[in-house]
């Protein structure tokens, strides 16, 4: 009944993660890899391949550093993906797509929902829970790209955006934007994943999260419940997360200061704005 498609690097964590998909799923399934190794695709073109291909109604699309860890995981996600309200399932997301890019979490803990268990360097785990509501699913606005699963229907009326998105950043953001328009964007709390690796805000990040704001300007920010107070402080820590991606990747100094002086609009009176305006010019 569910069709699992995994972009693949690393044979290892492929045949590792096809086992414990065997060991936990429950329900009828496939897997289908797409060996980006030999394909060298984009994430989006390498998952709209792979849901090509797919012979069952639920597509789930998983990052392969991950196990699962919830026996009949299968049927859960079955479930949630029956009702039709919903179109897009993930594990970890955010109630607020902010104006400014960004990425899924945004560092405001009441903002994100999630059940993961997130893997640490020295092999031990943290387990990472906020369901401040004690809620079956949460609405969110954006989910991130370790675990996302759909009908094929709503896959096709609203596929990964391989033109604008040529590498492998921000597809998450987009998609979740995009099936938003098919339903609810929603976070359960019944099926837990491990995750292996970090994510980290490079050039490429950079690049890709500055397409999708643009792609989406003009419905942006999308959320779920927030007040004005709320969404304006979201906007500030986010353009102070922004601006200290594009600040350590050395990023264009005009574009250093365009967002920074979007961040002094929305808090002028803050002393902070002084010390990061004297951060940027100490490095022109």
């Amino acid at each position: 009944m569910i069709s699992i498609i995994v972009c693949s690097v690393n044979q290892t964590l492929l045949t590792q993660l096809k086992k414990n998909i065997q060991n936990t799923i429950g329900v009828e399934h496939e897997v289908i890899a797409i060996d980006n190794l030999v394909k060298n695709y984009s994430l989006a073109h390498a998952y709209n391949e792979g849901a090509a291909q797919a012979k069952y109604p639920f597509l789930c699309f998983l990052h392969e550093d991950i196990l699962l860890h919830t026996n009949n995981w299968g049927q859960a996600l079955i479930n949630h993906l029956s009702d039709t309200s919903v179109s897009l399932v993930g594990i970890l997301g955010c109630i607020v797509k902010t104006h400014s890019p960004s990425g899924v979490y945004i560092p405001i803990d009441e903002l994100n929902r999630i059940n993961q268990l997130q893997r640490r360097k020295d092999n031990g785990t943290d387990h990472y829970y906020k369901n401040p509501f004690n809620e079956i699913y949460s609405e969110v606005a954006t989910v991130d790209g370790m675990f996302l699963a759909v009908t094929r229907q709503n896959h096709n009326s609203y596929p990964f955006d391989e033109d604008t998105l040529t590498g492998f950043h921000a597809y998450d953001v987009d998609y979740s934007l995009g099936q938003a328009k098919n339903g609810k964007v929603v976070i359960v709390y019944d099926i837990l994943i491990e995750h292996f690796s970090y994510g980290g805000n490079t050039r490429q990040w950079i690049d890709a999260q500055l397409l999708v704001s643009k792609k989406w300007d003009k419905q942006l920010p999308r959320h779920i419940h927030l007040s004005q107070a709320e969404l304006k402080q979201a906007e500030i820590i986010n353009l102070e997360t922004f601006l200290g991606a594009l600040y350590i990747n050395k990023y264009k100094k005009l574009l250093q200061l365009k967002y920074l002086f979007k961040l002094i609009a929305l808090r002028p009176f803050s002393t902070r704005n002084f010390y990061l305006l004297a951060k940027l010019f100490l490095i022109w």
